[in-house]
């Protein structure tokens, strides 16, 4: 039952945010940053004989200044496209909360071992 009142509720997020999404971003274009753009850097990956490139293997050396900054990038573009809706995210998470009842959250149950 909790199952189907998580996806209930991410469906309608989903809705909401595809239903009202165009008139509540409604951003003058000089506003919006220019979003990032990776590098593409191709590496040939060889597995049971096959070969495949992946341009953006770059991203998976976690240590690197450049990975971090990118992704930094991305998040603050992220965070300036979304800014106009945080009226809206706030009004639907709250609506999404108090439709949650209190005895939904229950304590961890064991199913084959696992928790």
């Amino acid at each position: 039952m909790r199952y189907k009142n998580r996806v209930r509720g991410a469906v309608l997020l989903l809705f909401a945010v595809v239903a009202f999404g165009p008139a509540a971003w409604a951003v003058e274009p000089q506003q919006v940053p220019t979003p990032p753009v990776a590098a593409r850097i191709p590496k040939l990956l060889v597995m049971h004989g096959d070969t495949r490139v992946d341009d953006y293997y770059w991203m998976h050396e976690r240590e690197d200044p450049k990975v971090r900054a990118y992704l930094e990038a991305e998040n603050a573009y992220a965070e300036a496209v979304m800014k106009p809706t945080e009226k809206l995210q706030a009004k639907l998470l709250a609506e999404m909360v108090g439709r949650v009842k209190p005895e939904h959250a229950a304590p961890p149950v064991e199913d084959n071992g696992y928790l």
